[in-house]
This record gives C-alpha cells, structure tokens and sequence, in this order.
C-alpha cells in the first residue's frame, strides 16, 4: 500500500511504507499540529491574500502524486483536488485529511488528478524563503482558499460530523514507562515543551524514537503519523498528566520478554511501534471530528 510522505522542504510525495518512512511521518503530522483544529473562518483567512499567478490543469500522466510548498509558492502534480482542499483548510495536521472529512463534493473533486503551479508575488519570496515547512503551509493556506474560490468557485462551511479515531489509553498492566530514561538533547520540538528524536540504534540494528519530557496529547500526535494505517487520528484519553522519557520500539526489535507485555489493540490497526511495552493501549472510537461541507464547487475554470 502507498502513503503520503512528507518531505524535509514540506513536500508532499508517495513512497513506500517503511520504517524511515514512519518517522517522516510523524514528523508531518507533528509539524501540523495535531491541537489546532479551530481557526478563523475561512472568508475571513482567505481576504487580502491571492497568489501573483495560478496554472490549473488537468494532468497529463500518471506520475506520482507530489503536492506541496515549493521556493516559489506552491506546486501539485498529479493531485486531485480533496488533497489541495485538505492542505488549504487543515494546514496544521494531516489527521483530518480522509475524503470521509469532506462531505457533499462530486465525485471528480476525488478521482481527476490536476497539476498546478501558484507562484508568490516577487517582493514575497524572500520572506517565504525564511519559513519553516510548517509555517509555509500555513501561510499558503489562505491562499490557497483564495485560488479555490476564484477557479474552482469553491463555498465551504466548516463544522464537524461523526467519526472514528483511536484512544490513547493506559494498558490493563498499567504503565510500564521508566522514569529513570534519560532525556536527549537536539530533538524535535513538541508543542508541550517536550522533543522527541528519531536515532539508529546499534542494539536492535534499526531506528528508534527517544520521547523527552513528553505529555500524553504530545505522544498522541506523533503516533497519529507512526500508527494507523488507515489514517484515523489518535486522541489521548489515558488522563495522565505529567511528562515522561521514554524510548518507542519497532515491534519485531523488542525482546521477547518486552514484546509479551504488548497490550492487545482490539480494532486497532497493525502496528510496527510496540506502544503495549510502554503500558499503552489503542482503541477505537467514536465522536464528533472536525469536517468540511462543499456548499458549492465548479471544476477549474481555463488558464
């Protein structure tokens, strides 16, 4: 099965599924932080920002699918328009990026595949060069919504609707973390306050994630990139307050012993982290989840 990747410059590819793959991830779904789910309504995100020029058209091939931010401003191949719409109206996680999230769209907004090159006005292009890959997919989001209602006549209303996601709970064993872990430094910064760092370990002979003074909802939001593959989001519902350090194994490099304390995930989907090592469970669930409902939609209109 392919998967969307995100790359180091905020690119968006298909590749294989992979260990490496995983902690890329991660790192995605991190950058666009999985907390922020309210913003400012769209018409009022999308005034005053328009891109100096907008090429849609309709592929021409079947290459992969590449979507994203580029030097310039931004760039898609191969891409139909649910991903562009997803990336215009949840920048800050790819949790919520499911076609059941975007209700009432036409068929074709999922099956034709268009490309599209959005350039930046020139006096622009310096400070967007400074960005991280998080902050220029925010930063294109409102013009991104701009493009979309000026070629595509897009109307959306924002609310949410029923949905399935995996709860974070502790384990029946309770939690095994030892807190005795030292902390890394040079991780990734988590929102929390907390990092995390993915290293190659001589040990296990494969990658591994050190967590350093992590919060649950922190942890939640990087497994919703390593675990899932079906894309549902994870939400902590362990009701565990504090900060841990912790280090997160593939499955097949735990030792016997370790891999016996995995907890059983029920309907959780498969997974190659052994969070049940770390006393920590999967269930599936449901609730209200953020959506997006299409009010109206044209297909792009001629460059």
């Amino acid at each position: 099965m392919k998967r969307h990747a995100f790359l180091p410059d905020g690119k968006c590819t298909v590749r294989a599924p992979g260990i490496v793959f995983a902690l890329l991830m991660a790192l995605a779904v991190l950058n666009y932080s999985f907390c922020e789910a309210q913003h400012p309504s769209p018409d009022s995100r999308a005034v005053g920002h328009s891109f100096a020029t907008v090429s849609i058209k309709p592929s021409s091939g079947d290459g992969n699918l590449d979507f994203g931010p580029i030097g310039t401003g931004y760039r898609a191949r191969n891409s139909p328009l649910l991903w562009v719409i997803m990336q215009a109206y949840y920048p800050q996680t790819m949790a919520y990026w499911r076609k059941e999230r975007l209700l009432n769209a036409p068929d074709w907004v999922q099956s034709v595949k268009f490309d599209i090159d959005a350039k930046l006005e020139d006096k622009d292009l310096e400070g967007f060069a400074k960005l991280t890959s998080d902050e220029k997919a925010r930063a294109l989001a409102p013009y991104l919504q701009a493009m979309l209602r000026d070629r595509c006549m897009l109307q959306i209303a924002e609310g949410q609707s029923p949905g399935k996601y995996y709860a974070l709970t502790v384990g029946k064993r309770g939690l095994t973390i030892d807190d005795k872990t030292p902390p890394i430094a040079g991780g990734i910064p988590l929102p929390d306050g907390g990092s995390y760092k993915p290293i190659y370990s001589e040990a296990v002979k494969q990658h591994v994630l050190t967590f350093s003074d992590v919060s649950m909802s922190d942890f939640a939001t990087v497994l919703t990139g390593l675990i899932g593959e079906d894309g549902l989001p994870i939400h902590d519902e362990t009701g565990l307050v504090g900060r841990f350090n912790f280090t997160l194994f593939p499955t097949d490099a735990q030792s016997i012993d370790r891999a016996a304390e995995n907890e059983p995930t029920g309907t959780a989907p498969s997974t190659r982290w052994n969070i049940g090592a770390l006393g920590l469970s999967l269930k599936q669930a449901k609730g209200n989840l953020p959506s997006l409902t299409v009010v109206h939609i044209e297909r792009p209109s001629a460059n």
